[in-house]
């Protein structure tokens, strides 16, 4: 069983080191720094797909995916045929929005409050009371 686990680790090792030397090469065909974006390339058979958080540089790839192919062809000596370029929607994006309150008049909350004093139900009249005390 260690062995196993041996194995596996030396198999994700070699998998996240090719992922970076991927991204560096990808990186420098369109002139980025890594700092600045999130790219995140994925071989597999002949086709090449790179997962993105920004538009624009998705744009990019789009435009010059012959060119990323033709390179990573010479390089690895593959036969990339396809690459996809997949936008996947950023943290800022996906965070829920925030709740807004609404004040209300107070000549609303005078109104609500003397309606309240009027209503026989208590439930009903504690709810406007509660209402009216904004």
């Amino acid at each position: 069983m260690k062995k196993l686990t041996t194995h596996t680790q030396a198999y994700i090792i070699q998998r996240l080191k090719q992922l970076d030397e991927l991204q560096t090469i990808i990186s420098g065909i369109l002139g980025i720094e890594l700092e600045d974006t999130s790219l995140w390339p994925v071989i597999t058979k002949q086709q090449l797909t790179i997962f993105t958080d920004n538009p624009l540089l998705a744009t990019q790839v789009k435009y010059q995916q012959k060119k990323i192919c033709t390179h990573l062809n010479n390089v690895y000596n593959i036969n990339l045929e396809v690459l996809h370029t997949k936008l996947i929607p950023s943290k800022i994006a996906s965070q829920p929005k925030q709740k807004t309150t609404n004040t209300l008049k107070r000549s609303t909350l005078v109104a609500l409050s003397s309606i309240a004093n009027e209503i026989k139900d208590n439930e009903l009249k504690q709810i406007l009371k509660n209402i009216s005390k904004q």
